[in-house]
């Protein structure tokens, strides 16, 4: 049976199925995940920010953050951000995004979601 087939059950346990699905899916879309957030990401992250009301002295962490852009749209404006994603290789891309904008507040996480 391939992950495709899995049952959702199977998937979603923590188990090895969930990080060989995420890596499947990184690996057909590999360019959705290095490169930069478009102009119109931007703006919707910017908007998703302001309507959630977070502060400078608050913590977010982001599960599946994928190659960090929202994560790191909220380490501009709190206290600390945390990208959690069950694959490292857009972990790698955020934090080279984090050293090039000069962002020190985010922290990048290989873990599962439990």
């Amino acid at each position: 049976m391939t992950t495709e087939e899995a049952p959702i059950s199977q998937l979603v346990d923590g188990s090895a199925g969930t990080r060989l699905a995420a890596r499947q899916q990184l690996r057909r879309r590999l360019a959705a995940y290095s490169t930069p957030a478009t102009s119109f990401d931007q703006k919707f992250i910017a908007f998703m920010i302001s309507v959630s009301g977070v502060a400078k002295s608050d913590y977010v962490v982001e599960l599946a953050c994928g190659n960090g852009n929202t994560t790191l749209g909220f380490a501009e404006r709190c206290a600390h951000a945390v990208g959690i994603d069950v694959v490292a290789e857009p972990l790698q891309i955020a934090r080279r995004a984090a050293a090039q904008r000069n962002i020190n507040n985010a922290d990048f996480v290989v873990s599962e979601v439990e």
